[in-house]
């Protein structure tokens, strides 16, 4: 959704040549790896699948320390994939005498979308916007990872783009007006099974 600042700083030291030495190496090591390159394509971690799509990455921190530099790059990757797997693509594309460190790291949910709860709340979505209500994965982390039987629903429609975790976060009258319906229909229907 943006131009990232590491990748877009370490391109124009290198095209200016700015720095030398090992400190060039890799910022150069950064624009072959990650610039412009979301998917995971420059570290040998270009995973998809069918149900969560595309990993999705993005540098985030860039610090030089005690002669070193680190950078922090957040991952999300498909959930067919394992963290292993994300790590180990990794340690085949980094500068020599680099190392990998995992901060933090989220495990991740799948439910499986044919189940009796996901399908009443499909077929609520389809009766109250006449809109397709085929289940979608996301890459959030939402609480849905941390409680048992629960499950992230909500509140996006087609032609939203981009409105959550920015500045200023909004949702217009109309929508929030019907994701209330959606989920009050939702929760009388859930509420009757036995």
């Amino acid at each position: 959704m943006g131009k990232n600042a590491i990748t877009y700083l370490a391109k124009k030291i290198v095209d200016e040549k700015l720095v030398s030495g090992q400190l060039n190496s890799y910022f150069k090591w950064i624009v072959k790896a990650l610039h412009r390159k979301h998917y995971g394509e420059g570290l040998g971690i270009e995973f998809h699948d069918n149900d969560s799509g595309k990993l999705i990455m993005t540098p985030t921190g860039l610090s030089i320390e005690n002669n070193g530099m680190q950078i922090e790059i957040a991952i999300r990757y498909p959930v067919s994939y394992q963290e292993e797997q994300i790590t180990e693509g990794i340690k085949n594309n980094i500068p020599v005498n680099s190392n990998i460190k995992v901060i933090r790291s989220i495990p991740s949910v799948m439910h499986n979308k044919n189940s009796k709860f996901i399908q009443i709340l499909s077929e609520v979505y389809e009766e109250v916007t006449g809109l397709d209500g085929t289940p979608v994965t996301t890459t959030g982390a939402t609480y849905a990872r941390v409680m048992q039987n629960i499950i992230a629903f909500g509140p996006s429609f087609p032609g939203q783009k981009g409105i959550a975790h920015k500045e200023n976060e909004w949702m217009n009258l109309k929508d929030l007006l019907l994701s209330i319906k959606i989920y009050m229909r939702s929760l009388e229907r859930l509420g009757s099974l036995e």
